[in-house]
């Protein structure tokens, strides 16, 4: 069996050399990171009313899955610039606020998502991508929207606590 050693064994998994491991295991599972964006001078988080079909009509934190290679701080800037455009400046933490499991539909596909924190630190969050987002809102943590997205009102109220949680929340119908 080939020796996967530190160096060795990101360069095996993106070559899908074995390395003694089953690479066909967890297939098909999505891993996604979504940030709570803070504006600390308020204590208002950012949430978009969803146009993509798991979600639709729904409001939740930006972001989205996670590309082979990229590291979750990459995935969580990407997806701001791509979701908020240019001019919506942001400082990423380090700090999880939650993992999300959910299945929804309409594909049904399991999804492990990591929430991140990330500071709001001015500029005019855009739509670039109209067909993701219809719109994006601040919203007090204490007032939230009654149609939110999978697993966020949890995520908020662990985050007014100050815990980390997972949120196991998988819908089938």
């Amino acid at each position: 069996m080939k020796r996967c050693g530190y160096i060795e064994y990101p360069q095996a998994i993106m070559n899908k050399q074995k390395c003694g491991l089953n690479i066909k295991e967890g297939e098909g599972i999505r891993t996604a990171v979504d940030v709570l964006l803070l504006d600390e001078a308020t204590g208002n988080i950012l949430l978009g009313l969803r146009r993509a079909k798991a979600g639709e009509g729904t409001w939740g934190f930006p972001g989205g899955h996670q590309k082979t290679g990229e590291k979750m701080l990459e995935t969580a800037e990407r997806e701001l610039k791509e979701e908020l455009g240019e001019d919506a400046l942001f400082r990423l933490s380090k700090d999880i606020i939650a993992v999300r499991e959910n299945i929804i539909p309409p594909w049904f596909v399991q999804h492990n998502t990591v929430v991140i924190k990330g500071l709001y630190l001015g500029g005019e969050p855009a739509l670039p991508d109209k067909e993701m987002n219809a719109e994006w809102q601040w919203f007090d943590v204490n007032h939230l929207p009654q149609n939110i997205f999978s697993g966020v009102a949890e995520v908020v109220d662990a985050f007014k606590v100050g815990k980390t949680i997972v949120v196991t929340d998988w819908q089938t119908n």
